[in-house]
């Protein structure tokens, strides 16, 4: 409803524009924290073991720690026991998508025949199996640059080591000797 003074039209008070932001930001807000809250009763009430999953892999982990044993000394401080570094050829049976022809290159790069190969895949189904253990470490850095060549699924050549006696096999009997396991 308009009113005249005069010459003069007065329009009536509009509400304040205050008034409505404040209502629409109330009502967001409580949109908003109800959201969280049914997401919050969801994670906590129907899926509590996927977090504590989730938390669980995050912060605990298994480190697999290869311990190399020492050098044995006389009271002279002569070596009579050291490790040598080598090379294992290994296979994990879920990941080996070998071909008939990669199977025979696989096998002249190890030196084995090729039907004891495929008795050592058959056997490795699903697990894993060393293929040849205590290769030289030139010669096994060799055959993994071929094999990456190659691109062999499910072959891998990892190090290893080994115990050398240097002063010959009476001090491996005097000392302990160690074999491939330890």
């Amino acid at each position: 409803m308009k009113k005249t003074f005069g010459n003069a039209v007065v329009k009536p008070p509009r509400k304040p524009i205050k008034h409505v932001r404040s209502m629409v930001l109330q009502v967001l807000t409580l949109v908003g924290l109800s959201a969280g809250l049914v997401k919050a009763a969801h994670l906590q009430l129907w899926t509590p073991d996927t977090l504590q999953d989730r938390g669980a892999n995050r912060y605990e982990r298994d480190l697999v720690l290869a311990a190399q044993r020492g050098k044995l000394l006389d009271r002279k401080g002569n070596e009579l026991a050291s490790n040598i570094t080598t090379s294992a050829v290994s296979l994990v049976g879920s990941q080996a998508k070998l071909t008939d022809l990669q199977k025979q290159q696989l096998a002249d790069l190890l030196g084995i025949k090729r039907t004891e190969l495929d008795a050592k895949i058959a056997t490795a189904k699903l697990g894993f199996i060393y293929l040849k253990r205590q290769i030289e470490l030139e010669q096994g850095r060799k055959i993994q640059a071929t094999i990456r060549q190659l691109k062999m699924p499910g072959v891998y050549v990892n190090e290893e080591y080994r115990r050398y006696y240097p002063a010959g096999d009476a001090t491996a009997q005097l000392l302990g000797y160690m074999n491939l396991s330890g």
